[in-house]
């Protein structure tokens, strides 16, 4: 039976979702509950762990973002010294504060008809209680690179088992990527697995209608400067550029706990605030304007799953220098940037100069259409209900 939009009723069960502790984690999965929500009833539910409380209190949170119910619960827990009986004891707090969150959600929406769980590892468990107690199925969206062949998870037993036991029992699993995809099976994580990628706001993330050349192109590189990021080497790569030619900046968006070690390199090698410029933390308004007034991408990861900042790069008419790495290859061709080995500055410095003598031979419709067609809202949205739709 095809139950109409205002029946289907969609609970997102999130691992990682913005809150007051962490305001843009897993913001990503965030814009899957409002593309989702254009056509679904959808509930997010939410545990957070909050420092800032007392032992052993929790406080629940509930409103509407976006017409996404969502519902936050931030706790806390004892320590315990005996570390098998402290895991014990936080499991117990745990499982009770999920059916708390959970009888919130059929009291503000009912009973949900599909649980759609993001990130196994945590509130995956909770599908199979759900399934098996409640009767209600679920699919899959993961997002995660831990089971990329960089990752140590294979090292932690107890995640491989959940994530197994969870995946088995789960109707669909999607994966942002193809890369990600390959990688879950070669861990065993045998399922149907349906590719459906991140989401855009193509409303908020547009090009500029006229493109003008100027004197200092500027480049744009937009993450949590995590190591992974290799902005090291992006700052290195400027400074080696710099020595060759001067009609270039770097504008750096983004906070992390490399930011003041980043700037350091920057000064030290003589090029911060002359070719290199950081900004800290933006919300998605400002980075949406610091694309308008960029001329190309640079994503220089050593491993990815599929990186919001190039669907929004894209949807903004942006062409893209990246690493060959997970899902980026999938989207990046030679009509929408350069892709580059990991860890080849070289090819890097080569990249750098054919963007900036060529980034208005983009073309950024183009670019721009094509995240229309792939990663916007409605697009991704409708995916998901046709999931939804062939399970009940």
């Amino acid at each position: 039976m095809k139950l109409s939009k205002k029946d289907l009723k969609i609970l997102f069960l999130v691992s990682w979702y913005p809150d007051r502790t962490h305001p843009i984690k897993g913001i990503f999965i965030k814009k899957h509950a409002e593309a989702v929500s254009k056509f679904c009833d959808v509930s997010v539910l939410h545990l957070i762990r909050d420092a800032q409380l007392k032992d052993n209190t929790f406080e629940l949170k509930y409103c509407i973002e976006n017409k996404v119910k969502t519902i936050r619960i931030y706790y806390k827990t004892k320590d315990i010294n005996i570390p098998v009986l402290s895991y014990i004891y936080k499991l117990i707090r745990y499982v009770k504060l999920f059916y708390t969150g959970f009888k919130t959600v059929k009291e503000k929406s009912g009973t949900p008809d599909i649980v759609h769980v993001n990130v196994i590892y945590r509130t995956g468990f909770f599908s199979l209680f759900l399934k098996f107690i409640n009767r209600i199925n679920y699919i899959i969206t993961e997002h995660s690179s831990e089971y990329l062949p960089e990752s140590e998870m294979e090292k932690n037993f107890i995640r491989r088992l959940i994530a197994r036991l969870v995946v088995k029992n789960a109707r669909y699993v999607t994966t942002v990527s193809k890369s990600l995809k390959k990688a879950m099976i070669k861990r065993g994580l045998k399922n149907k697995y349906l590719i459906v990628p991140n989401v855009v706001d193509t409303n908020l993330f547009y090009p500029l209608k006229i493109r003008h050349k100027r004197k200092k192109k500027r480049f744009l590189h937009v993450s949590s400067l995590g190591d992974e990021k290799n902005v090291s080497g992006i700052i290195n790569v400027m400074k080696r550029l710099s020595e060759t030619r001067n009609d270039f900046e770097l504008h750096i968006i983004g906070e992390g706990e490399n930011r003041k070690k980043l700037e350091k390199l920057s000064k030290d090698l003589g090029i911060e605030n002359r070719y290199v410029f950081f900004y800290g933390a933006k919300n998605t308004k400002e980075v949406a304007d610091a694309m308008r007034s960029s001329d190309c991408l640079i994503i220089f990861s050593y491993f990815e799953s599929l990186p919001c900042v190039m669907i929004e790069a894209m949807a903004s008419g942006l062409p893209i220098i990246s690493t060959d790495v997970g899902g980026l290859s999938e989207h990046i061709n030679k009509e929408r940037g350069v892709l580059i080995h990991s860890l080849d500055e070289d090819a890097f410095i080569h990249a750098a100069n054919y963007m900036l003598d060529n980034y208005l031979k983009y073309n950024t419709n183009k670019i721009r259409n094509y995240a229309v067609e792939n990663f916007s809202y409605d697009v991704i949205g409708k995916r998901f209900k046709n999931i939804y739709n062939s399970i009940l």
